[in-house]
């Protein structure tokens, strides 16, 4: 189930990312060709061209973000973070889309509006990612879009992760009960969640409950019992 809404959701940023891209390039075109008065040229530049620059522009930002990880589940990143990230590949998916369209075309195509596009699309884009995210963080909070957590650790770290679980309730996580190393702890409560097994459980507890992603909260002393979880 959170695989095909992870889909959804990916579709739907690669889809909102490529119309804010396509009209931060219009934008700039406007912006460098709209006004000879204020930003003088000497001709426009041919449609065909104009066509082959967009077209690159559309293939290379879409690869630069994916390329950055930025179709990957961003719920436990900052807006920082992830306007960060596509800083970075904005910056990277500009300078190669300057650079192909100087090598590749014999007119010159104008880099002042490759720049000012690169501009346009950092702000475009960095301010729909954090719309998104807002969006989402709502949506969590109300009890949606929610990924489903079983806790490893029915001690004091495991109540610490539970803690903080609940207390940044829009990231979404809604743990499912926790699992013990012995079966003393199993109908017992950590935090307010149920201690539904043990470690030989594991399997088991993730078909039937539909975990979505298992949190290890166990001290160091019990280290030794990863690779057996794992």
């Amino acid at each position: 189930m959170f695989k095909r809404y992870h889909q959804l959701l990916t579709a739907l940023r690669v889809i909102l990312d490529a119309c804010v891209v396509a009209t931060a390039f219009f934008g700039a075109y406007s912006l460098r060709f709209g006004s000879p008065r204020t930003w003088p040229y000497s001709e426009l530049p041919a449609p065909s061209d104009t066509a082959a620059v967009f077209l690159l522009a559309m293939v290379i930002w879409p690869l630069s973000m994916q390329a950055m990880s930025l179709y990957r589940p961003q719920r436990q990143k900052t807006p920082f973070d992830e306007m960060f990230g596509v800083f970075k590949a904005t910056l990277a998916a500009g300078l190669l889309l300057i650079s192909l369209a100087y090598f590749l075309r014999e007119a010159r195509f104008s880099r002042g509006m490759l720049a000012v596009f690169t501009v346009l699309a950092f702000l475009g884009v960095s301010l729909e990612r954090v719309f998104f995210k807002e969006v989402l963080q709502t949506l969590r909070r109300r009890g949606y879009n929610l990924r489903y957590i079983l806790v490893i650790g029915a001690g004091r770290l495991a109540r610490q992760v539970l803690e903080q679980i609940y207390l940044h309730r829009e990231l979404g996580f809604r743990p499912v009960g926790c699992l013990s190393l012995t079966k003393r702890r199993v109908g017992t409560s950590v935090g307010g969640v149920e201690v539904i097994g043990t470690v030989r459980d594991l399997r088991r507890v993730i078909g039937e409950r539909g975990v979505d992603q298992v949190m290890v909260a166990l001290p160091s002393r019990s280290a030794h019992n990863l690779p057996r979880i794992m």
